[in-house]
């Protein structure tokens, strides 16, 4: 299932609990207005019909038993007719009708003895159907009494159930919203999370990285993406590996076969490639110094010391270094060179390491010494005849020796100013 399917079932889902909630509330106020509006309405009706016919009925038998009249007010007699048609068409309990209709019958004997008729009849019967009528209205009254306790119990049941049910609802939808909001998050940034970690192996070499999302989603797709690209990585690094190792195996052998020495440092200045050439000028096995650190190596020999030292100034020109190989003095001249490496995931250049050469300048060093012995020699050589001739000059040009001609004076000083240069050239 995708993302946005899911997304859409949930936002979805929520919707429609959020209208189940209120198509609830909404149907329990209707219905608790409801059952409150019968309670006040029907039912409260018929009690002031039936109060009314009591008072009507009570006034009525109050003058006929007092007067012991059989014609009494036609408004009265109206009245308690009037309120039992109305009471008649306002029947809502069981066996409310039934009462109504033994009082219109009681009612209807009583006056009929007492109103209409002409005979004269005992107060017995009449108290009888006094009597009757009022027991029939008694009924009805406490039938609609005991509806309104009733249908009031039921409002406050409908009012407790719809509390309880929108409180049960309301809190299972808390509940999901609470879900929704504590995981969800989590369903969307671990997996991102967990990718960016894998990016990351997979930029430091590492093609053996796969992520196993099993969701049917875009998640599922993106992982089975980078799962088939990582496999392409490893399958591309294995396949080139035989080539890189018989390409390394070339480099090595040139290194090796080098007269100049050669340090490979990485960027933590551990040892990683020294050819036999530092080996033999060290007097030490190249396997004794790869892997190990510059400054475990230069406390216990100084003239690696020598050769390691200030290799953070790759572009400093190194005085040369005074070696004895087999008892003969060599000379080498250092250079050094740090090794960068841009990383595209950074951004930047970062330090991979130093190589450092030591090429052997032996040959061009003991020419420079004969060079400098020879020009010594012909400079020590050639003062002395100098000298002399400086001394003779001195001495022609005495007077006590005798009087020079101009001619001769001209030549004397000319041959004071070459030598004096000649001089000048040998000091030099």
């Amino acid at each position: 299932m995708k993302i946005k399917t899911k997304l859409s079932i949930g936002v979805g889902s929520l919707f429609i609990v959020i209208l189940i909630v209120l198509g609830l509330s909404t149907y329990f106020i209707h219905q608790l207005a409801h059952d409150a509006g019968a309670v006040i309405e029907d039912n409260q009706i018929t009690l002031d019909y039936v109060q009314s016919m009591q008072q009507s009925i009570n006034k009525i038998h109050v003058k006929v038993i007092g007067n012991s009249q059989k014609n009494i007010a036609n408004n009265m007699v109206s009245s308690f007719e009037k309120n039992l048609s109305t009471q008649k068409d306002n029947v809502t309990e069981r066996g409310e009708k039934e009462a109504t209709e033994n009082v219109r019958k009681h009612f209807a004997a009583y006056k009929n003895l007492y109103i209409t008729s002409s005979k004269n009849t005992s107060i017995d019967s009449a108290n009888y159907y006094y009597s009757k009528i009022n027991e029939e209205l008694n009924y009805i009254y406490k039938l609609n009494r005991d509806a309104i306790v009733k249908k009031n119990n039921k409002a406050v049941d409908t009012a407790t159930t719809g509390i309880n049910l929108v409180s049960l609802v309301g809190t299972l939808l808390l509940i999901g919203a609470f879900t929704f909001v504590l995981n969800f998050p989590g369903y969307i940034a671990n997996p991102i999370r967990e990718l960016s970690e894998k990016i990351r192996g997979i930029a430091d070499k590492n093609f053996n990285q796969r992520l196993d999302f099993s969701a049917n989603d875009e998640f599922g797709d993106l992982a089975e993406s980078f799962n088939y690209m990582a496999k392409q990585l490893n399958d591309f690094q294995k396949s080139t590996l035989a080539d890189i190792l018989v390409e390394k195996k070339r480099i090595e052998s040139i290194v090796n076969n080098l007269d100049e020495g050669i340090i490979l440092l990485d960027a933590n200045q551990h040892v990683i490639v020294a050819n036999p050439t530092i080996g033999k000028l060290m007097d030490l096995q190249t396997e004794e110094l790869l892997g190990k650190q510059v400054q475990e190596i230069s406390k216990q020999n100084d003239l690696f010391k020598a050769i390691t030292s200030n290799i953070e100034s790759a572009k400093k020109k190194h005085d040369p270094l005074h070696i004895t190989v087999d008892k003969e003095e060599n000379f080498y001249q250092k250079h050094v060179h740090a090794v960068y490496t841009y990383d595209d995931w950074a951004k930047k250049n970062n330090l991979s390491g130093y190589v450092i050469f030591l090429k052997n300048i032996t040959e061009f060093k003991k020419l420079d010494i004969a060079k400098t012995n020879f020009l010594a020699t012909v400079s020590h050589e050639l003062k002395t005849p100098l000298s002399s001739i400086n001394l003779s000059l001195k001495l022609l040009n005495d007077k006590r020796v005798g009087e020079l001609s101009s001619e001769q004076t001209h030549l004397l000083n000319n041959i004071h100013h070459e030598s004096k240069r000649l001089l000048r050239y040998v000091n030099e």
